[in-house]
């Protein structure tokens, strides 16, 4: 395609979006508010997950070892349960440790273990942290078969039960953008049938004197793609400053809910959303005009 032809194209698009100025600020306006609908559940979607796998990081893996077991097999422990697939930390806990744990657990009645010093009750044991929730059920069955471990305790019920939420919610949340970016398709879509039905004469005669459908098509593409555009960067500064403030009051007032970081999550999201707006406008061009090329 020549310079000049492109530059024809944006010409025309730019020209009507300015003769058709009303309908053209209602079709930014329709498109900007179904973006940010949309913006706002990728938000929504991308810090659930974000906190999902944040609790699934503190799942803990407690590896209890046998009373017999040397501290030659205690240190080869540590490397092989290190080895493990999907394990991400794994700490080494004197029963020494575990009783001093104990008492500041037990705060001002630490007293009750007073004695136990001498003739500690609990066992060595290793914390075990694994790279995602799902790999935890695998993890505790492996080091139960591991010479040297006594028991292993990780909340099994607590944890299935922790993944199949997470898991229904991910699903659920991808199938609700995904509906959303359907309706956003479809409402640019007949917007930008709008305008087409406004020029259909002018389609019409332009076939006739001998135009090709992709002379035709692009200023109405590039029409379109320019209204994804704008939507989505209207859309994306508007939900900047929404998550943007948003994330300093969390940070102070629950600082204990992880959010993803601003940067540089917010820039991909706006990326995104300005990609997805130029493929919706594009496609949506391409529906709308199919019916008036058919003459």
């Amino acid at each position: 395609m020549r310079p000049h032809t492109i530059a024809y194209y944006f010409r025309e698009a730019v020209h009507d979006m300015r003769q058709n100025g009303a309908m053209m600020f209602a079709s930014v306006g329709i498109t900007l508010v179904m973006f940010i609908i949309l913006g706002f559940f990728l938000l929504v979607t991308a810090n659930l997950d974000y906190m999902a796998k944040d609790v699934e990081g503190k799942l803990e893996i407690t590896a209890y070892v046998s009373d017999q077991t040397s501290e030659e097999r205690i240190a080869g422990l540590t490397q092989e349960i290190s080895q493990l697939p999907g394990v991400k930390s794994v700490q080494f806990i004197s029963n020494t440790e575990a009783l001093q744990r104990l008492g500041e657990r037990l705060g001002s009645r630490k007293d009750l273990l007073a004695g136990y010093e001498k003739d500690n009750p609990l066992r060595h044991s290793f914390e075990v942290f694994s790279s995602s929730g799902e790999q935890v059920v695998g993890i505790a069955e492996r080091l139960q078969k591991l010479e040297g471990i006594a028991d292993v305790s990780y909340g099994r019920e607590e944890v299935e039960k922790l993944i199949r939420m997470t898991q229904a919610l991910r699903i659920g949340m991808v199938l609700l953008v995904a509906g959303l970016s359907v309706a956003t398709l479809f409402v640019l879509m007949n917007t930008i049938r709008l305008t087409v039905y406004a020029r259909r004469q002018e389609i019409q005669i332009m076939k006739f004197v001998g135009a090709s459908d992709w002379f035709i098509r692009w200023p109405f593409l590039l029409q379109g793609m320019l209204l994804g555009i704008l939507g989505a960067l209207v859309a994306g500064g508007v939900l900047f400053l929404i998550y943007y403030n948003l994330h300093n009051y969390v940070a102070v007032e629950i600082p204990f809910l992880p959010l993803l970081p601003i940067t540089p999550y917010l820039i991909q999201l706006i990326r995104n959303l300005v990609l997805g707006g130029i493929a919706i406008g594009f496609f949506g061009s391409m529906m709308s005009l199919g019916r008036y090329l058919n003459v």
